[in-house]
């Protein structure tokens, strides 16, 4: 069976992008097989399962074959995670799976996918299969880069989250709550999903139905921003680099202060895609092209905006399409 513990050497080789700002706390860092069960203490560089305030680490190093854990909650946990990070290792294609089916919670204070990075930018593969239960993302008060859900959070890194309901007789909800704390600038800080943020990222979203009666929802206080962010100054500033990030849903609902498609300094230097074939999008704003290139795709379901924005800012290019559905926006933005 596979390990999927840093070797030394590979460690020494590699950076992990944790959020800026943040007092390390201990890191706990998965060294059990493939197939293995997040509950063995065992499993475990600290010799125990995960707890509150620890910045966990599920990393593949082995080759370019996919590396699954199972969740399950321990239930002895406090409080949040500092934090959890999966992913694999640059260059070689390795995935690392995280594999959430049981019903069980889990909260942490960030969670980043997809975010070892070399020299080369080349990031590794992280990716979180939800099919049952409930992911909280939170902000700390003391903290303002927590409270975000980031895919693709390294320069080259490759993220992507599923979050489906998974068996016909489960009628366990799938959420996912990014929750903000409001105390920046902005009125806020935290309650971010990003969807392929860094330089040379590739992330993505997807909401869909296995079968089961259960909700599927996804919550985001403050913006869904999918390919680029213009947090803290723009990420994708180079075309050669550029960010892209694709969000897919064909069940269940999304709710978001806003969602931002495409964005960046220029053209060429981010690439966002929605595509929505069933299920509802409600946002405050809904900007497409955000001085890069966005595109929405709407094939079915129901989109409630208090305003549309299409290709806004210089260098922009927006695009939305409506073959079914509903659109209903109560204002429409100024179109460059």
């Amino acid at each position: 069976m596979r390990k999927g513990i840093l070797t030394s050497a590979i460690a020494a080789a590699l950076t992990v992008a944790l959020p800026m700002g943040v007092a390390h706390a201990a890191d706990n860092i998965y060294t059990g097989p493939d197939l293995g069960q997040w509950n063995d203490s065992d499993h475990w560089s600290l010799g125990e399962t995960p707890d509150s305030g620890q910045f966990v680490f599920i990393l593949n190093a082995s080759d370019n074959t996919p590396f699954k854990v199972f969740y399950g909650d321990p239930g002895t946990l406090l409080g949040p995670l500092a934090g959890l990070t999966l992913s694999g290792v640059p260059g070689a294609g390795s995935q690392t799976v995280l594999d959430h089916s049981l019903g069980d919670t889990l909260a942490t204070f960030n969670l980043q996918l997809g975010n070892i990075v070399d020299a080369n930018l080349s990031g590794g593969i992280g990716q979180y299969d939800l099919r049952s239960g409930t992911v909280n993302v939170l902000a700390d008060a003391s903290d303002a880069t927590s409270g975000n859900l980031v895919l693709g959070a390294g320069a080259g890194g490759v993220g992507i989250f599923n979050q489906a309901r998974m068996f016909s007789d489960d009628n366990v909800d799938v959420i996912v709550n990014v929750h903000g704390s409001a105390t920046d600038h902005l009125g806020n800080y935290g309650g971010y999903l990003f969807v392929g943020k860094e330089a040379g990222s590739f992330a993505e979203y997807n909401m869909f139905n296995e079968g089961g009666p259960g909700l599927v929802q996804l919550n985001v206080d403050n913006e869904i921003q999918i390919g680029g962010s213009n947090v803290d100054g723009f990420t994708c500033t180079d075309p050669g680099f550029s960010c892209n990030g694709q969000f897919s849903q064909s069940t269940g609902e999304v709710n978001a202060g806003g969602v931002t498609i495409g964005i960046g300094p220029g053209a060429g230097t981010s690439d966002g895609v929605y595509e929505l074939d069933a299920g509802f999008l409600n946002t405050g704003t809904l900007d497409v092209g955000n001085s890069s290139t966005g595109t929405f795709i709407q094939a079915g379901g129901d989109v409630n905006a208090d305003l549309l924005e299409v290709g806004n800012g210089t260098g922009s290019r927006g695009i939305y399409y409506i073959s079914d559905g509903t659109l209903d926006v109560i204002n429409l933005g100024q179109q460059n």
